[in-house]
């Protein structure tokens, strides 16, 4: 008889166990609140039954009365947590003009960005930087970083990144090449390709290597570097008039 019991009540706490699992993906708080206080307690009381057991049996209840414990308030906690993630990003219910409610998305990060680089945020930053650009030439440093630009400009790398992807729609490569690619431009123009190859120029410029400085180029040209210079030696060497050397870096 009391094996049967021992085995019954063995049974009883393995299935409490797998139940609890499955109870907590979808139990209401006031459900988990009872399965705190009402299913360790059975378990304790099912020890009680078998406290003349063997010693065994004996153990085998008291660890599962504690992994109970442990699965309840662990699986409560959670189902807090994802409560109130749930709550926090659910849609708000707002009020139309015609009397209507609309779900509105809750704001993301990126919208505390977006409301502060307004117009004029964006208009200050594109002088302040295509100036400091432009007069420092700190992109001939071929791994210049944006990290470095924001501290140079006194600007946060967020919304440095920011303004460079909606203000002049790319992103950070491609934005410090466009002055690279006017810098060779410019070294073209006044002739250093007499006596340096394009390589040499590019490299002088902070292209890092060739691949790179062709394939801005052309991004920003449409043509390649061995296509404008053809150009420019062509026009140069004819005698007829080059492109204007004040030209502005970038606009």
């Amino acid at each position: 008889m009391n094996s049967a019991l021992d085995l019954a009540t063995t049974v009883t706490h393995a299935g409490g166990l797998s139940f609890i699992t499955a109870f907590l993906l979808t139990g209401t708080i006031v459900k988990l609140v009872s399965l705190i206080v009402v299913y360790p307690f059975s378990v304790w009381m099912l020890g009680v039954a078998t406290s003349n057991s063997s010693i065994i049996f004996v153990v085998a209840n008291r660890l599962a009365m504690l992994l109970a414990c442990a699965y309840a308030i662990v699986g409560f906690l959670t189902l807090l947590k994802n409560r109130r993630k749930m709550i926090s990003g659910a849609p708000q219910l707002q009020i139309a003009a015609n009397g209507n409610y609309s779900i509105t998305k809750p704001e993301k990060k990126n919208d505390k960005i977006s409301r502060f680089l307004n117009d004029e945020k964006l208009t200050r930053f594109n002088s302040v930087i295509n100036q400091f650009l432009v007069e420092r030439k700190p992109f001939l440093q071929q791994k210049y970083s944006l990290r470095e630009l924001a501290s140079d400009v006194d600007i946060p790398v967020n919304y440095l990144s920011a303004f460079i992807n909606r203000y002049h729609k790319m992103n950070y490569s491609d934005f410090i090449n466009s002055y690279r690619v006017s810098q060779t431009k410019e070294m073209i123009l006044n002739g250093e390709w007499r006596y340096k190859t394009l390589e040499a120029i590019a490299s002088e410029a902070g292209f890092n290597n060739r691949n790179t400085f062709t394939a801005a180029f052309r991004k920003e040209t449409g043509q390649s570097p061995s296509e404008y210079l053809k150009e420019i030696k062509k026009a140069q060497q004819g005698g007829r008039p080059t492109l204007n050397k004040t030209e502005k870096i970038l606009v």
